[in-house]
């Protein structure tokens, strides 16, 4: 038997190392599966941490501009309704014309 393993160590040894080798390579995969979804995790947290950062800041501008523009939409409002008078006299002022120009043009 010491002879045999003296003629293969080389053998002997390769299989030994290279059963090592695979139990190595078994457990390394196993640890970057582990350290790739923790890394995800890391990262889909920090996304979501500034996703929401993001949106709280675009809430608050979307509710200042509605605060100005509505503030805007009654000055807009008051100036639309004398525009509108305006016009209105404008038009009545000119169909009275035009009525009378009727009555004396049959």
């Amino acid at each position: 038997m010491k002879q045999y393993i003296v003629d293969n160590i080389g053998t002997v040894l390769a299989v030994l190392f290279g059963a090592g080798g695979l139990y190595d390579s078994y457990l390394q995969r196993k640890k970057r599966k582990t350290d790739a979804l923790s890394g995800m995790q890391t990262a889909y947290d920090k996304f979501v941490e500034d996703y929401d950062k993001k949106f709280d800041d675009v809430l608050n501008e979307m509710a200042s501009l509605k605060k100005s523009h509505q503030i805007d939409m009654s000055k807009f409002q008051s100036k639309l309704e004398k525009v509108e008078e305006h016009w209105r006299q404008k038009y009545n002022a000119l169909k009275k014309e035009f009525d009378i120009y009727k009555k004396t043009h049959p």
